[in-house]
């Protein structure tokens, strides 16, 4: 009876410690992802850094693909016409190191319009599966001023954050209410496209007033 008593500590004390060890190993694990999650978070840039126009329009999305296979797609701007029907193609620039610095959009003809609009953009940021930030002329067809366009992805599990935010101002309030419903429309019809692609929901198309 004694040797059983002996043998049923000793069992207890070892379900115990492995316990233990698989608690600690458990919050080790989740140490290390909420330290890579911020480590990629902290790589993010900010609007703020290239101008001061506030913020008119953003997307946010949540898409079903990771981060690799969402950015294949979107990193590279001469893709945009795959997911914006409004472009007819994109033309892109890169220097000697590989690096996409700029890159052209051909617009559809619209209703009442037919000539196509031709905008030429400077990249100033671009960063594999992180990002990419252009920054336009003062002088565009669009009439926009310190006009910035901000792309973002972000990891979250298996999934992708998807964020695209535009900020820009305007001589008058009847161009700038006139982009950001441009942009409104145009990053609905972008969203429907990248979810039918991914899969995954709308978190928000935000216009700054509404």
């Amino acid at each position: 009876m004694d040797k059983i008593k002996v043998v049923a500590g000793a069992t207890l004390a070892l379900l115990i410690t492995c316990a233990g060890c698989y608690r600690n190993s458990n919050q080790q694990l989740n140490f290390e992802n909420e330290m890579e999650q911020k480590a990629v978070s902290a790589n993010l840039r900010t609007a703020d850094e290239w101008v001061s126009s506030p913020l008119r329009n953003r997307l946010t999305l949540k898409l079903n693909r990771n981060v690799e296979e969402v950015w294949a797609l979107v990193g590279d701007p001469a893709n945009m016409p795959q997911y914006s029907d409004g472009l007819r193609k994109v033309e892109t620039e890169f220097d000697e190191a590989g690096n996409c610095t700029a890159y052209t959009c051909y617009f559809k003809p619209v209703d009442g319009v037919n000539e196509e609009i031709i905008h030429h953009t400077t990249i100033i940021w671009h960063e594999r599966n992180t990002g990419w930030a252009s920054l336009d002329p003062e002088v565009n067809p669009f009439g926009m001023l310190q006009s910035l366009s901000l792309m973002t992805l972000e990891a979250d599990e298996e999934q992708t954050v998807f964020k695209w935010q535009f900020h820009f101002n305007c001589e008058n309030e009847m161009m700038l209410n006139f982009n950001k419903d441009g942009y409104k429309s145009a990053l609905d019809d972008i969203s429907q496209r990248l979810i039918k692609k991914f899969g995954g929901t709308q978190l928000e198309n935000f216009v700054e007033g509404s």
